[in-house]
């Protein structure tokens, strides 16, 4: 199921960078040898577009490892390297604690004296 979210989101987000702008924004995008973008615009909507579109390309992946990482599933995705090994045991060991803790709390906030439970 994880694994189908994932797969939703990052479609989605390939599909919006595709989208066709046509001539509504007049935008050019270079990047440096070293990665940066450089955006060159004719006017505030056409820089913002240029800045999202150079953002949103450079940080898809990280985007991804980070809905891997909160998932627990670094290791299936990304691959089993030691640090994605431990990130997964860290994030699974800590959402298996506050289900237990949810588990045994749930209904405690009614149980205040003379309130019987039913």
């Amino acid at each position: 199921m994880r694994q189908h979210v994932f797969l939703l989101l990052l479609s989605a987000s390939l599909i919006g960078c595709s989208a066709d702008v046509g001539d509504r924004y007049n935008v050019e995008i270079r990047w440096t040898s070293y990665g940066i973008p450089q955006v060159k615009a004719d006017d505030w909507g056409s820089l913002g577009y240029g800045f999202a579109y150079a953002t949103a390309t450079d940080g898809v992946c990280v985007f991804a490892r980070e809905v891997a990482r909160a998932n627990g599933t670094l290791t299936a995705d990304m691959g089993a390297t030691p640090e994605n090994i431990g990130s997964d045991a860290h994030t699974r060991s800590s959402t298996a604690a506050r289900t237990r803790v949810a588990k045994r709390t749930s209904g405690v906030a009614n149980r205040r004296p003379g309130n019987r439970p039913e």
